[in-house]
């Protein structure tokens, strides 16, 4: 569905692309500090979403006491 945006997926092609423009060596070390930036704060986003998909597995969608 078209306007429809998949977290997930947008995490995971952005931390995707991050990876390649360091991996391409073409960047300034401003540039390269700022790509290791934010991929170190994608990466911690998608470890929540893991967490969350655990937790909701393990408790069925129900809030811990």
């Amino acid at each position: 569905m078209a306007g429809i945006i998949d977290g997930k997926a947008w995490l995971d092609q952005r931390i995707k692309h991050l990876r390649a423009a360091l991996e391409g060596g073409e960047l300034t070390e401003s540039q390269r500090v700022l790509v290791e930036t934010e991929l170190e704060q994608l990466e911690t986003e998608a470890q929540r979403e893991k967490a969350k998909l655990r937790r909701w597995l393990l408790w069925g969608g129900r809030r811990r006491p």
